[in-house]
């Protein structure tokens, strides 16, 4: 999120302060992504690497281990680029404004945006691990695997005892048929096959 408003803030304001769009501008463009995700990514790693489990706490870790180092590399990148507007070259100029622009953003939207986000909405306990995501999914995938088998076991056990059953029941009343018939008339098989008189 932090990200996107660096982004379209720079995209935005660099043609205001610059005038036309050309090849220079374009140029540092490509660049404004890779500028804006630095602090974001030093601050998530302060985030993740903290040892509580609750977002306020872990907020105040990312916070006490990573703001200062992330606001000194933001002051030395602001004022480094601060010695550019002063420039004669049409391409220093422009990549100071933009080299100012791009930092300044995504230091206000990293130590402002993102940290309250964080505060917020940030994941808390293992939520957002892949290492417990996965082992989730071994686990449920065992589980389906071992409810599979045996509901295949219990049906093929199930389709034999039915078998067998028919089998007798349609042996049993064959006979009973057959001891209804009169002696004297030809028995006729459940079957369909005709029996020679006995």
């Amino acid at each position: 999120m932090s990200i996107c408003c660096t982004t379209n803030l720079c995209i935005g304001v660099i043609p205001l302060a610059v005038g036309k769009l050309g090849l220079l501008v374009s140029l540092n463009m490509c660049i404004v992504v890779g500028l804006a995700v630095d602090y974001v990514v030093h601050l998530a790693e302060g985030y993740h690497l903290s040892l509580h489990k609750d977002r306020l706490n872990r907020t105040r870790d990312m916070l006490e281990e990573m703001a200062t180092s992330v606001f000194s590399g933001a002051c030395t990148t602001l004022g480094a680029s601060c010695f550019m507007f002063f420039a004669m070259v049409q391409f220093f100029l422009q990549f100071g404004i933009f080299l100012f622009c791009t930092i300044g953003f995504s230091l206000f939207f990293s130590l402002g945006l993102f940290t309250l986000l964080m505060g917020m909405l940030g994941p808390e306990n293992n939520t957002g691990c892949l290492k417990t995501l996965f082992a989730k999914c071994r686990n449920k995938l065992k589980k389906t695997e071992k409810t599979e088998k045996t509901e295949t076991d219990s049906e093929i056990t199930l389709n034999q005892s039915m078998s067998a059953s028919t089998i007798s029941a349609a042996g049993s009343q064959n006979k009973l048929i057959q001891s209804q018939v009169p002696p004297h008339v030809s028995r006729i098989n459940v079957n369909g096959f005709d029996n020679k008189n006995v």
